[in-house]
C-alpha cells in the first residue's frame, strides 16, 4: 500500500509517457485530428481525402507522387505509386477501386 502512495506521488512530478501522436502512430504526419474531425462530422470523403492524399513536404518523393496521384483523381496510378508500407492507405484505395467498378 505504501509503495501505491510513493508511486503515485512521483507521477505527479514525472508525469506519464505520451503515447499519443508520434509516439503512438510512428509517423510525422500530424493530420490524423483533421481525419477524426472529419470523421465526427460525418464526411467520409474528407477523412479519407486527408488521409490518403494531401502531401505533405517532409514526405518521401514516392509518397508524394502517390498522394498527389489521389487528389487528381487517379485512384489506380496512387495506388500504383503507393509503397507497400503504406498499408492502410493501400487498402483504402483499393477499396475505393472495386467501388469505381
Amino acid at each position: 500500500m505504501i509503495w501505491q502512495i510513493i508511486f503515485l506521488k512521483k507521477l505527479e512530478v514525472w508525469g506519464v509517457p505520451n503515447y499519443f501522436g508520434w509516439q503512438r502512430f510512428g509517423k510525422p504526419r500530424t493530420n490524423t485530428h483533421l481525419v477524426g474531425k472529419a470523421l465526427v462530422a460525418n464526411d467520409l470523403a474528407e477523412a479519407v481525402r486527408l488521409y490518403i492524399g494531401n502531401p505533405y513536404e517532409e514526405e518521401p518523393e514516392e509518397v508524394k507522387l502517390a498522394r498527389k496521384a489521389y487528389d487528381d483523381g487517379d485512384i489506380e496510378k496512387s495506388l500504383d505509386l503507393m509503397p507497400t508500407g503504406m498499408r492502410y492507405e493501400r487498402i483504402m484505395l483499393k477499396e475505393l477501386l472495386k467501388e469505381k467498378k
